[in-house]
């Protein structure tokens, strides 16, 4: 599950990791192509436009640029009898999706819609070289029908993603890379978007499951060393906890309520505001925010430590200590700022 899966993927313009300092960096997970997002999905003129689901890649650090090459060569989609695809490319329009499924080939034979034996162009791959065949196929590849601006269904785009076993994925992705030198331009395009650096000090131990991507003016991916994590049951236990409480231990009943429940006595903090929306805490100089509202970090707080609210937290401004807010996944960071 993409919720569950304990992986590194960076999303956002202008920003980095440094991972230099790290004397160890254990990944047991993946990242995944958040394609199952109900906005993405055309009205429901098929009963398979209910189905988008989340796409595995095959890495545990990755660049959402690098989502790119997921996408199942066009070669591979709507193959006539003598193994040509008849539009080459990925996505489709709507329309070409359709023609696909009610037309017929010069021959007069139906077009296979994917073909396990089509050779992609870039890599000279076929689904077979990934231990794809006709009887497994709906398991190994995903259609996402994205919904179009115009709002005329028509007009929708269908993506065909290749979701491969998670070590299929990464040989997937490691031979996308090393095509050729135009596809490793095409990556490094869509990671200086999303990122500057990616560092890892060169005798760090790296342990992953998956591929991993870093970047300091090249982009380099290297393979995951999957036989050295050890302990991973240890690290899940902790990981939970500390997403639970910030403790390393789970207490009785806290396992289904949200870290903020689990830490902040939510009545007292409301008495303690009595009636007023925010209050500003100092102790030796260091300020703590309080708030029933939303709030903003920026360059006009001051040394703030602690924050603690029920709104929405918004940090502009590099940030140094604890944020608590209730609702969660909603603290938005903004720019080149960081949380230490």
């Amino acid at each position: 599950m993409a919720g569950d899966s304990s992986a590194i993927i960076i999303n956002g313009k202008d920003s980095s990791i440094d991972m230099s300092g790290a004397k160890e960096v254990a990944l047991a997970g993946y990242s995944y192509i958040a394609t199952g997002n109900e906005r993405l999905r055309l009205p429901n003129s098929t009963g398979e436009s209910r189905n988008n689901k989340d796409i595995k890649m095959g890495e545990s650090i990755a660049v959402k640029g690098n989502q790119i090459a997921y996408l199942m060569p066009g070669e591979w989609i709507g193959t006539d009898s003598n193994k040509e695809s008849k539009f080459g490319h990925n996505p489709l329009s709507y329309d070409e999706y359709k023609k696909l499924l009610n037309e017929r080939d010069s021959s007069g034979k139906n077009y296979v819609l994917v073909d396990t034996k089509a050779r992609a162009y870039k890599t000279g791959k076929t689904f077979e070289d990934y231990g794809v065949t006709k009887s497994d196929l709906d398991a190994n590849y995903t259609k996402i029908f994205v919904r179009p601006i115009t709002g005329i269904s028509s007009d929708g785009l269908v993506y065909f993603y290749v979701n491969l076993p998670q070590d299929k994925a990464a040989r997937y992705f490691s031979d996308f890379y090393a095509a050729d030198k135009n596809r490793a331009e095409e990556l490094k395009k869509h990671t200086d978007f999303y990122t500057g650096t990616i560092k890892s000090a060169a005798e760090a131990n790296i342990k992953t499951v998956g591929n991993y991507t870093l970047y300091d003016n090249d982009l380099v991916v290297l393979p995951g060393k999957t036989s050295t994590i050890v302990g991973t049951g240890k690290f899940i236990k902790t990981f939970r906890a500390l997403c639970t409480n910030l403790t390393t231990k789970v207490k009785a009943g806290q396992r289904e309520n949200e870290v903020f429940s689990n830490i902040i006595n939510e009545a007292v903090l409301r008495g303690y505001l009595a009636g007023v929306v925010k209050k500003e805490v100092s102790v030796n100089g260091v300020k703590a925010v309080i708030t029933s509202g939303d709030y903003e970090y920026n360059s006009h707080s001051g040394d703030v430590r602690l924050i603690v609210a029920l709104g929405d937290v918004r940090v502009s401004k590099t940030f140094y200590r604890y944020n608590y807010s209730r609702r969660q996944g909603h603290s938005e960071f903004c720019g080149r700022n960081k949380v230490r």
